[in-house]
């Protein structure tokens, strides 16, 4: 039995202890607050007994309680979080929203359709990615306007991070259009909170860049960054990934690999950036990939000297750049003056 058959089967049972009360309509603000402070996501909706619906809420039907209909929904853009590997994941209100909706944006409707069929939904699905957003934006925007209420789906998580969905909220907010979260789950927020790294503060910095030298700038962006820092990366581009995290960040620096979160070999690999390179190298990575990096510590943030800068353009022209090509990627990645760095290639190249 799924956790939603469950969580439903739990509700149901609480409700029958007041169905009397409910069905009568003497709703009681007592039985409310336990159905509240056990965080059942059904909204109970009392007005002198009735049990008419409110728009945008879920009442209790006669025809069974807890049961998860449709209900009616204010216009607006729904942005809807979605599983990132495991069903049980999705929320009360997310499955009732999309049941509720005019029509549904999808990243891939065929990936999608596989979730609504598993839930039971019906609702009409339209594709929605990356290669026809912008064309379709305005018929979007038109439909939202008119008073439609239009949910906006990828294929796992929520959308618009590093997922089709940023451009249409941000062109519905502009025209002033309701937009409205469906919190769902999330594969950085959930490394992040299971790294054991600090959480206080973190930069979440999107997909490891996929050329090394466009690496090496990405990573010493954020080289001196205090927070701890957050990486989406693929499978096969994994350990050129922390090889040269190790280059720019050093190789004690602690991480977590986390490995296919929500899913039946979910992995956490707390360790040092040298280590987790190590164990990769003798172990073909597998699967979806959220790297979390410690932040700068106090003692790291120290003078370069002149012989980290060396060995950094050394490494750079073994790499076929340059002279002029390597110190301009090792002031970047370092963050210090490209004409000392010049300089510095000058005594190299005259070796």
């Amino acid at each position: 039995m799924s956790s939603l058959s469950y969580a439903g089967n739990k509700k149901m049972s609480l409700s029958a202890q007041i169905q009397g009360r409910l069905l009568a309509g003497r709703w009681s603000s007592h039985y409310l607050g336990m159905l509240s402070r056990n965080s059942y996501m059904l909204k109970l909706i009392s007005v002198n007994g009735s049990d008419a619906p409110r728009r945008g809420n879920l009442c209790l039907q006669k025809s069974g309680l807890g049961t998860l209909d449709t209900a009616v929904l204010d216009p607006g853009l729904y942005v809807v979080g979605t599983p990132i590997g495991n069903l049980e994941d999705i929320s009360f209100r997310a499955i009732r929203t999309l049941k509720s909706v005019d029509k549904i944006l999808c990243e891939d409707t065929r990936h999608t359709r596989q979730l609504l069929n598993h839930f039971d939904i019906h609702a009409r699905t339209e594709s929605f990615h990356k290669h026809n957003e912008f064309q379709k934006q305005g018929k979007v925007i038109d439909a939202l306007r008119q008073g439609q209420a239009v949910a906006l789906v990828s294929d796992a998580g929520m959308p618009g991070i590093n997922d089709p969905g940023s451009g249409i909220i941000a062109e519905a907010a502009r025209h002033g259009i309701n937009i409205v979260p469906v919190p769902g789950p999330s594969a950085f927020l959930s490394a992040v909170c299971c790294s054991g790294l600090l959480s206080e503060t973190f930069t979440y910095c999107g997909f490891v860049a996929s050329k090394s030298s466009q690496r090496t700038k990405q990573f010493g962006h954020y080289k001196k960054h205090p927070s701890t820092l957050v990486f989406y990366v693929s499978p096969h581009g994994l350990v050129e990934g922390l090889r040269d995290m190790v280059e720019v960040f050093g190789g004690t620096r602690r991480c977590c690999v986390a490995r296919e979160i929500t899913k039946v070999h979910e992995e956490f690999i707390r360790s040092t950036l040298s280590e987790a390179l190590e164990e990769f190298e003798e172990r073909q990575p597998r699967g979806e990939f959220t790297l979390v990096v410690e932040g700068c510590q106090q003692e790291e943030a120290q003078e370069i000297t002149d012989e980290a800068i060396l060995s950094a353009l050394e490494l750079e022209t073994a790499r076929g750049a340059t002279h002029s090509a390597a110190a301009k990627l090792v002031s970047q990645s370092l963050e210090i003056p490209r004409k000392r760095v010049y300089e510095l290639s000058l005594q190299l190249k005259n070796r």
